[in-house]
């Protein structure tokens, strides 16, 4: 199974610590998180600005971008789409259909309206989770 995993979801474990057991337990079941450059730029573009930036020490942000790298697998963008009615998300649709993934995880709503994207689940943690407990 593949996933990807939206990029607040991501900064969410870093800044308040929430969804970091959900992380290890996609590691613990083997579920291939997939992601992109355009992804690993928007992650550390949000980390750096002041408002976070300011709360976080530089070499703990440099520590979590490097297990990032080491937890997901980056694929090369194929594909581009402008479905997303906030344009600044589709490359998390354009990393899932050129990762051929299962489902995208995310809180955003602007991609969970989507749901399901070109037979690709889209869900928030708890949906997914009750969905990995039902299989």
């Amino acid at each position: 199974m593949k996933v990807v995993v939206d990029s607040n979801i991501w900064i969410s474990v870093l800044i308040n610590k929430s969804y970091r057991s959900f992380i290890k337990e996609l590691i613990e079941k083997d579920i291939r998180i997939i992601s992109s450059r355009d992804q690993l730029e928007e992650i550390s573009s949000v980390l750096t600005r002041p408002k976070i930036s300011g709360r976080i020490q530089r070499q703990h942000i440099k520590e979590f971008l490097i297990l990032f790298l080491k937890t997901v697998e980056l694929v090369e963008i194929k594909e581009t789409v402008n479905d997303c009615r906030e344009e600044k998300d589709n490359f998390i649709l354009e990393t899932a259909l050129s990762g051929n993934v299962n489902y995208i995880i995310t809180t955003d709503d602007d991609l969970l309206v989507m749901n399901p994207y070109k037979g690709i689940e889209i869900l928030t943690v708890t949906e997914f989770q009750n969905k990995l407990r039902i299989t």
